[in-house]
Order: C-alpha cells, then sequence, then structure tokens
C-alpha cells in the first residue's frame, strides 16, 4: 500500500495554515495569524512546512484544502 502524505491548506478566512500528515499524524504546521493577503502568505507557509517535514511536492499523494469566501 502507498503511503498516504497530505498537503492540508487553510485560507478561507482569516488566518491561514498548511500542514503535512503522514504516517497517522501531522509532521509538520505552520500558522500567518494576519487576516489579509492569504494569497500572499499561503504559498511561504507550504513551502516551510514542505522543509519541516522533509517532503516534496512529488511527494505528496493529497492536497485538501478549506473552500470559503478568502482571497485565494
Amino acid at each position: 500500500m502507498k503511503k498516504r502524505i497530505i498537503l492540508a491548506v487553510d485560507s478561507a478566512t482569516g488566518p491561514s495554515s498548511a500542514a503535512i500528515w503522514a504516517d497517522g499524524a501531522v509532521v509538520a504546521y505552520a500558522q500567518d495569524v494576519s487576516k489579509t493577503m492569504q494569497s500572499a502568505r499561503i504559498l511561504p507557509l507550504i513551502d516551510q512546512v514542505l522543509s519541516e517535514s522533509g517532503y516534496t511536492y512529488q511527494s505528496l499523494t493529497e492536497i485538501v484544502c478549506t473552500i470559503g469566501p478568502g482571497s485565494f
């Protein structure tokens, strides 16, 4: 069975966050509490959690995100 490595992204409202989930647990998490400019802040958060976790974009098996009234 292929290992599941999930990138989770939230930028729908208020603070933005990104996390990497693997082996049944969150292995990296980053949050920016700014309530504006999510579209400028989310990609650096994603890069941060990838770096902290040791995974790459190519490692990911799934990407999940919130949907809503965000700017990104």
